[in-house]
């Protein structure tokens, strides 16, 4: 007869600090601001599903900073 055991591979692995990218999104559900961004990993949206483009990013471009080689800022596949 055979026992299964269940043992694993990572026991002795200490957990690395939480991820200071992931904490900007848990930062954003906690905060009850009606003005907040959600800043997270992602392309940025308006409530209506638009591309929100960052006034910084506006600045760049029209200072010629930043080059933008499509007319869309959107980052959905086409």
């Amino acid at each position: 007869m055979t026992v299964a055991v269940n043992v694993s591979h990572f026991e002795g692995v200490t957990m690395a600090p939480p991820d200071p990218i992931l904490g900007v999104s848990e930062a954003f559900r906690a905060d009850t601001n009606d003005m907040k961004l959600n800043l997270g990993v992602g392309a940025y949206r308006t409530e209506e599903l638009q591309p929100y483009v960052l006034n910084v990013v506006k600045e760049g471009i029209e200072s010629h900073l930043v080059f933008i080689a499509e007319v869309s800022l959107s980052h959905v596949p086409k």
